[in-house]
């Protein structure tokens, strides 16, 4: 009950401190401790693979993201990032690592959209926001915010997902289409990388949000079994 109210007073401050809510975020990609090491007992096809997949994690450091919202609407996206030649055929990859794609919110109509190009197919991946955080005790700072831990269960692969938001900006917004929070999200973290909120800047004008409509509009139940056929194709080469 403790931990409930002390978020509900900083979610009802937050509405009045920042009645204003528009602005841009920058998030940037670091890498975690776990990241993939190449044993020596890997044989060359392992080795190669996993340095590869190093090669590709180690790239995202380079990545900037945008996060736009309004007190309705936000939308998530990679700004255009200049690779090397010699690093290029490793960008789809890198992509896939933190997340690819356009995401869009809308919280008056409890909707999370999911725009995304694969195998020269374009895609709308429909949701609603998500539900059944877990909000913990664990705080720290972010920048200057004070920021809650929140849990939710993958319940296909019994990992927990983990994110830091703050009640002090009143938005259920977040990066890579995490929602429903009392809060922005600032941070989530991944198993090799960790996404967190580099700058924010508040906007005194109504930013303006475009929906993303071109696509094939499917559900996520509809987007994973077309993955997986995707997949099982790849398996016969």
């Amino acid at each position: 009950m403790k931990k409930i109210t002390i978020i509900l007073f900083y979610f009802a401050l937050s509405n009045i401190l920042l009645a204003q809510t528009d602005a841009i975020c920058i998030y940037k990609v670091s890498l975690n401790k776990n990241t993939l090491n190449v044993s020596t007992s890997d044989n060359k096809i392992q080795k190669d693979v996993k340095k590869m997949l190093v090669n590709a994690i180690n790239l995202t450091e380079r990545f900037e993201y945008v996060l736009e919202f309004n007190v309705n609407e936000s939308i998530f996206y990679l700004k255009n990032v200049l690779i090397e030649d010699n690093k290029s055929k490793l960008l789809p990859l890198a992509k896939i690592i933190v997340g690819k794609g356009t995401y869009y919110q809308n919280k008056v109509k409890n909707e999370n959209i999911h725009q995304v190009k694969i195998s020269g197919g374009l895609f709308l991946i429909t949701d609603s926001f998500l539900t059944d955080w877990e909000i913990t005790q664990d705080q720290k700072m972010i920048g200057k915010y004070l920021c809650f831990r929140a849990i939710k269960q993958c319940k296909s692969c019994n990992t927990a997902e983990e994110v830091w938001f703050t009640p002090e900006i009143a938005v259920p917004f977040g990066p890579l289409g995490y929602s429903g929070l009392p809060g922005l999200i600032l941070e989530i973290k991944k198993k090799t990388i960790t996404l967190r909120l580099a700058s924010i800047d508040f906007k005194p004008k109504n930013i303006v949000i475009k929906k993303p409509t071109k696509g094939k509009v499917v559900t996520k139940d509809e987007y994973k079994k077309i993955t997986d056929g995707f997949r099982s194709q790849m398996k016969q080469y």
